[in-house]
């Protein structure tokens, strides 16, 4: 938390060496791999946890993260998705796999991964939005609309979905209220 990443590293790998057995140590010794773009360091620290019985949520999460940044997209949505089912209460896992399915094409899958989920997180802002961009994707704009309309009541103070929001009702033939959405924006953002 303090930016010593280097000392926390060198504290961990410490830790490693008197405790080797302990695979939290390791899902740690990743996270702060990651913080310093060690990602191949990072990848052997958390197949190393995993390989020692580690089979949180946390580890898969961080997999998933460097998949993404490879563009490994299918790889990335198999340990979201696993992180997902580890700990379903919370909702940044489920974003992750549902945005991987998306960049991986699978849009009528991530829409799924989300309506499943959304009985547990109806009042997340940010499931609902995505939800509207798999519509948007699906070429269900109408669709879009309700649930980024949705996402901006539980997040009324968020920019980028009143700017989506805007695009959404321009795909759904709504040119008046597209024009009043941008003229929010502009009155409320300056832009």
């Amino acid at each position: 938390e303090t930016g010593q990443l280097e000392r926390a590293r060198s504290l961990m790998v410490a830790a490693i060496d008197r405790f080797p057995e302990e695979s939290a140590w390791y899902v740690l010794l990743g996270r702060i791999l990651v913080e310093q773009h060690r990602l191949d360091e990072a990848r052997r620290s958390f197949e190393q946890a995993i390989a020692l019985g580690e089979e949180g949520s946390e580890v898969h999460y961080y997999l998933g993260v460097l998949f993404e940044r490879w563009s490994k997209d299918a790889q990335a949505v198999d340990h979201f998705a696993k992180a997902a089912e580890a700990d379903p209460g919370r909702p940044q896992f489920v974003l992750a796999w549902a945005e991987a399915l998306i960049a991986d094409g699978q849009i009528n899958e991530a829409y799924e991964v989300i309506a499943s989920r959304m009985d547990h997180f109806e009042h997340h802002a940010g499931l609902r939005h995505l939800q509207g961009h798999c519509e948007m994707l699906r070429g269900n704009h109408q669709e879009a609309v309700s649930h980024c309309e949705a996402a901006l009541l539980l997040a009324p103070n968020d920019r980028s979905m009143m700017h989506d929001l805007a695009h959404m009702t321009f795909g759904a033939g709504h040119w008046g209220d597209c024009l009043n959405r941008l003229e929010y924006i502009e009155q409320r953002w300056g832009t």
